[in-house]
């Protein structure tokens, strides 16, 4: 069984979802103007979950790469992922350690370098349909 913090941050993910949900239908039933501003509000709540969920699966001792993978100009914000994390559990995190499991992903994303040879049952992939008509081009 998890912790109380880690049951309220369950708790607040799950409702996340929920207003979502609502804000999406609610979107679908509107026009202009107002559908704009539901549009803004819920990439707003997703960018808020998308926070809670990463510092709820570190928390769990989850990899960060196992949680998601984003581009490098698109990480999360440590200090924000730090105050959800001081928020939901007894152990007080520190700046350097939530820095430290972010990058991890970032440092080990980039692929190793192989000398060995291809072998000959080795399938090549097939470049995909945009890079051949970027190829042709």
């Amino acid at each position: 069984m998890y912790s109380l913090g880690l049951q309220v941050l369950r708790a607040k993910v799950r409702g996340f979802h929920a207003a979502g949900s609502t804000i999406t239908q609610r979107i679908s039933r509107s026009k202009l103007e107002r559908k704009h501003k539901l549009w803004n509000a819920k990439r707003a709540l997703g960018t808020y979950a998308r926070h809670h969920m990463i510092a709820y699966g570190l928390l769990r001792g989850i990899p960060y790469e196992q949680i998601e993978r984003c581009a490098a100009n698109n990480a999360p914000d440590p200090n924000y992922v730090l105050r959800i994390m001081q928020d939901h559990d007894v152990k007080k995190h520190t700046l350097e350690e939530v820095v430290s499991l972010l990058t991890v992903a970032h440092a080990s994303a980039a692929p190793a370098a192989t000398s060995e040879p291809s072998s000959p049952t080795t399938v090549k992939p097939v470049a995909s349909p945009r890079v051949a008509l970027e190829k042709r081009a």
